[in-house]
């Protein structure tokens, strides 16, 4: 049977596209993942809180109990112990000036960062100064002795599977060194006498926390540890 050309340039198109799909599959790894179907994730075993199974050594495992820390995490700076927390954010900004350009026109204006902004490259650094640095940094505390039941979790495994919570200061917790520099406004602690009409250099803080509470946490078993799944491909 004699083809038509109309035939024949229907075919040389298929074989192209066939050339290309077996090109991309070779790139992206092969005939043999290509045909392999994906590994079904593996379900997490739920396990009691205590003992430690050596027999899960390695495997994914799900445990639910109680979160505690044998000592909470504390701000020494401030003096400030997060009682019936395991982790304790301070989250710090300070009103600065920002200044913003448009094709050579630039304005300045006030508002809240926790970035340090470098107001010596402004158009007008002399009218529009911030402070040198931050007095006070952000920084993360953390409880000792982390445990639920016999496991030892992770800190970062816990923070992605629990979160992090607001944390307010009442004035009972403040310290002497704490209440010398800062009032309570709301859940914040600002370093200014007005909180609506806040100055450049004036801080806020915001305390987070991990609290101790009944939780599921789930990770890999390694040892008395509890460790985040490893990333997969593609992640």
């Amino acid at each position: 049977m004699r083809l038509s050309k109309r035939d024949l340039i229907g075919i040389g198109s298929f074989v192209v596209v066939l050339a290309a799909i077996i090109v991309l599959i070779g790139y992206r790894g092969g005939w043999n993942r290509f045909m392999m179907a994906p590994e079904p994730q593996e379900v997490a075993v739920s396990v009691a809180a205590t003992p430690v199974d050596p027999d899960n050594e390695g495997r994914r495992v799900s445990v639910q109990g109680q979160l505690l820390a044998d000592k909470p995490p504390e701000d020494s700076e401030f003096g400030f112990v997060a009682t019936n927390s395991i982790v304790l954010d301070r989250r710090v900004e300070m009103y600065q000036w920002l200044e913003e350009c448009i094709d050579g026109a630039c304005t300045q204006r006030m508002a809240w960062s926790d970035k340090w902004i470098d107001s010596s490259k402004f158009s007008n650094p002399t009218e529009h100064r911030n402070p040198d640095k931050f007095p006070v940094e952000t920084a993360r505390f953390v409880g000792e002795g982390i445990h639920i039941g016999a496991f030892e979790p992770d800190i970062e495994l816990l923070v992605a599977a629990i979160g992090m919570k607001p944390r307010p200061i009442k004035n009972d917790e403040l310290s002497a060194n704490l209440a010398a520099s800062f009032s309570i406004f709301g859940n914040e602690l600002l370093s200014g006498s007005d909180s609506l009409h806040p100055a450049v250099g004036d801080l806020r803080i915001r305390y987070f926390e991990l609290p101790s509470a009944v939780a599921t946490v789930i990770g890999i078993q390694k040892s008395a540890q509890l460790v985040p799944l490893p990333r997969t491909y593609g992640q």
